[in-house]
């Protein structure tokens, strides 16, 4: 099979607008195999990830693996283990596996012909200084109402050291127009064990405009965040996402935090892919943290994908 650009970026990469199943066509099987891997390390000038009591559970280095299994059906299957290494021996782990599973069995080839799915997913955590296993289930619907719009429902129960600590219900949605424009939103409301009202909650508005189709777009998000002890913050996100010839994909990106205390925060940020083949990709990245109170950190990352 000849080198494809859309095949390829169609493996997953956010941004400009591959979001069908492409996986079992480039393998030309009904099943597709999917393995990920990254690997990041973030340093900072004034040793406040190896010492400071308020940066006690930030990760030094983080690697994690994802394996997933497509069916031409639509079905998925994934697994995915991170190691959080911390530099005050607050060390965590977590792991997860979901399935995705379509309601009608019809293959598709289409983008109109994608049916309903249902979701069924569990996440564990444990470490860190809490020294306390966190759980997670969740079960989840989504659809293509009409051709254009995407809808997505989920309900997740989580336990805390074997008790039950809250509910969330996640809502998500977005609107495609033509091959140009997408509009979303996202809202989530929780509920904590013993926490009054519907607490935490956030909203969450973006949009992405194709300036080129396949090749160039920009992405700006909104989220609005708000706890029950009164703490709300503001984020706002921007990517450029560049295809570079055939074969590699540029990412920039901008990140803008506000909270209720006047404090703030910037991070820029950079990602480049490169396909090898269709079924192989590697990336490298990089991104810079500056806050207000002065604090800055720095971050590189690096990764593969490979589909088999």
């Amino acid at each position: 099979m000849g080198f494809s650009a859309s095949r390829a970026l169609a493996q997953g990469d956010e941004g400009l607008g591959e979001e069908e199943f492409r996986e079992n066509s480039i393998v030309g099987r009904d099943l597709a195999f999917r393995f990920r891997y990254e690997t990041q390390f973030s340093e900072d000038d004034g040793d406040l990830i190896d010492q400071s009591p308020d940066y006690a559970r930030f990760p030094a280095t983080i690697n994690s693996a994802e394996a997933k299994l497509f069916q031409s059906s639509g079905a998925s299957y994934s697994g995915t283990y991170s190691l959080w290494d911390n530099d005050q021996g607050l060390d965590s782990s977590r792991w997860s596996w979901k399935a995705r599973l379509p309601i009608t069995t019809t293959d598709f080839t289409d983008f109109t012909d994608v049916p309903p799915h249902i979701s069924l997913a569990y996440r564990y955590q444990e470490g860190d200084a809490s020294n306390l296993a966190w759980q997670a289930w969740q079960v989840g619907y989504d659809t293509y109402p009409t051709k254009t719009v995407y809808l997505s429902l989920q309900y997740r129960y989580s336990v805390l050291g074997g008790e039950t600590s809250g509910h969330q219900v996640t809502e998500y949605m977005t609107w495609t127009h033509g091959k140009t424009l997408r509009i979303g939103e996202q809202v989530a409301l929780s509920k904590t064990e013993g926490g009054e009202g519907v607490t935490p909650w956030y909203a969450r508005l973006f949009t992405t405009v194709f300036l080129i189709e396949k090749w160039t777009s920009v992405r700006l998000e909104a989220r609005h965040y708000q706890s029950d002890d009164d703490y709300s913050y503001e984020d706002y996100k921007t990517y450029l996402y560049q295809k570079i010839g055939r074969h590699s994909l540029l990412r920039l990106d901008y990140r803008y935090f506000l909270d209720r205390d006047g404090l703030d925060s910037n991070a820029v940020g950079l990602k480049l892919k490169h396909y090898l083949t269709p079924r192989f990709s590697v990336h490298v990245g990089y991104r810079y943290y500056e806050h207000s109170e002065g604090l800055t950190f720095d971050t590189y990352y690096a990764g593969l994908s490979l589909l088999l």
